[in-house]
C-alpha cells in the first residue's frame, strides 16, 4: 500500500518512541494538546493549504502521543472530516487507516475499507484488494447488502491464513527472472496488512505483521518496516515479538535514518520495558557506542 498510509511513522521518530515515561517522549501529551489547539484556531480563522498542513501535523503528533483510545479515535475522526472538507482524500485515507486499527467497527472503517480496496484494484493488486474485502466481511458480515461482495470473492478468502502461508513460500523461494523479488515481497507485505485490518484479534496477526516488517527491511522500505513494528508495539505490547520489534525499530532509525536522538529514545525505552531480555546487553552496547562506525550485526531472534 502507498506510503501515505504510514504518515504516523514519519511525523517525527520521537513521537513514535512513546508510552511508559514522559521523559522518554517528545513532545509531552500537554505539548501536543497545546499545539493542536493553536493549529485548530489558526485553521478555523483561515482554511488554506498552509494552515491545513499545520493542522494535520498537529493532529498527527497529538494522536501518536495519546494513550487513550477514545481520545485518539475522536482526533482521528476530526482529522478525517477536515481532510474530506479540504478534498485531501489521500490524507483522509491516511487517518482512516489508523482509525481502522484503533476501532475496526467504526463507521469510517466501513466507509474506507471499500475505498482502500478500490485503490488496490486501480494499482492492479487484486489479491490485496480481495484480502481487504475479506477483512471488511469479517468485520461487517456477509449478509444483506454485503452478499454480492461475498459472492464475488475467490474461494481462498475463506481461509486467508492458508493463502498467506502459500504466498510466503512463493515470495521467499521464487525470485523473478532478474533475481529480484522486491515486488512480490511488497505484495506479500500488503497482504499481511490487509489481513490484519480485519483480523486484529487473531493470534496469527502479530506474527504476520512481524514477518512483514522484517521483509520490508530486506527491500529497504524502512518507513514501512517502522510502521509495522509500531503496529505491533501499539496494539500487541505484550506479544513475544514486542521486544524485538522495539529493538529493530531503534536499530533501523539509528543505522538507516542516522537519527541518533530518536534511536536513543527507543533504546532507552527498550531497557526500561525489557531489562531482562537477551537483547538488553546488545542495546546497552549500542547506547554506549552511538555515533561510532560499527559493523555490528542485527541480533537474530533465538
Amino acid at each position: 500500500m502507498n506510503k501515505y498510509f504510514f504518515i504516523f511513522s514519519l511525523f517525527l521518530f520521537a513521537l513514535s518512541c512513546k508510552n511508559e515515561s514522559a521523559s522518554l517522549t517528545s513532545p509531552t501529551d500537554q505539548d501536543a494538546a497545546t499545539a493542536l489547539s493553536k493549529a485548530i484556531a489558526s485553521y478555523q480563522s483561515s482554511k488554506v493549504d498552509s494552515t491545513y498542513q499545520n493542522l494535520m501535523l498537529a493532529y498527527g503528533k497529538a494522536i501518536v502521543t495519546e494513550s487513550k483510545n477514545e481520545k485518539k479515535k475522536a482526533m482521528l475522526i476530526e482529522a478525517i472530516k477536515e481532510s474530506e472538507a479540504m478534498a485531501k482524500h489521500n490524507m483522509a485515507l491516511t487517518f482512516a487507516f489508523e482509525l481502522i486499527k484503533t476501532d475496526p467497527l467504526d463507521g469510517y472503517s466501513k466507509k474506507y475499507l471499500p475505498f482502500l480496496s478500490d485503490q488496490m484494484k486501480m494499482r492492479k493488486k487484486d489479491d490485496v484488494a480481495f484480502m481487504i474485502d475479506a477483512s471488511f466481511l469479517r468485520l461487517f458480515g456477509s449478509k444483506g447488502e454485503n452478499e454480492k461482495l461475498a459472492a464475488s470473492l475467490p474461494s481462498w478468502t475463506k481461509d486467508p491464513v492458508s493463502f498467506l502461508k502459500e504466498a510466503s513460500k512463493k515470495t521467499i523461494a521464487t525470485p523473478t527472472a532478474d533475481n529480484d523479488n522486491t515486488e512480490s515481497i511488497r505484495n506479500y507485505v500488503d497482504l499481511c496488512e490487509a489481513y490484519a485490518l480485519g483480523h486484529g484479534k487473531n493470534p496469527e496477526t502479530p506474527e504476520l505483521l512481524f514477518k512483514a516488517a522484517q521483509l520490508a527491511n530486506t527491500t529497504r522500505d524502512f518507513s514501512k518496516a517502522i510502521s509495522l513494528f509500531d503496529w505491533i508495539l501499539t496494539y500487541y505490547p505484550e506479544h513475544k515479538h514486542a521486544a524485538m520489534s522495539l529493538f529493530l525499530k531503534g536499530f533501523t532509525i539509528d543505522n538507516e535514518f542516522k537519527n541518533l536522538d530518536e534511536a536513543k529514545k527507543c533504546y532507552d525505552l527498550f531497557l526500561k520495558k525489557f531489562p531482562k531480555d537477551p537483547l538488553a546487553k546488545d542495546v546497552g552496547f549500542l547506547l554506549k557506542n552511538m555515533g561510532q562506525p560499527s559493523n555490528t550485526l542485527i541480533p537474530q531472534k533465538q
